[in-house]
């Protein structure tokens, strides 16, 4: 399950990977077929619904949330 991530104190995303529209399982074989995915890769696949779009001045952060914890994977500002 995902978390919510914030900014300014407000939720933008959140979602249970079990309601993604797409499983994950079926994304990794279908890219699978175009690009060789190993070990540590990150899949970009857009927002939930009712996120807006991204904006100059906003940051994105990826983040692993597993049993133990959150591993933060990446940070980047918007130019």
């Amino acid at each position: 399950m995902t978390k919510p991530q914030r900014t300014f104190g407000i939720d933008l995303a959140c979602i249970p990977a079990d309601q993604a529209t797409i499983p994950f399982t079926d994304l990794i074989v279908y890219l699978s077929r175009f690009f060789k995915l190993q070990q540590g890769d990150l899949i970009f696949t857009g927002t939930p619904a009712g996120v807006g779009p991204v904006q100059i001045g906003d940051v994105l952060r990826g983040r692993l949330h597993t049993r133990t914890g959150v591993i933060d994977l990446l940070e980047c500002a918007v130019k």
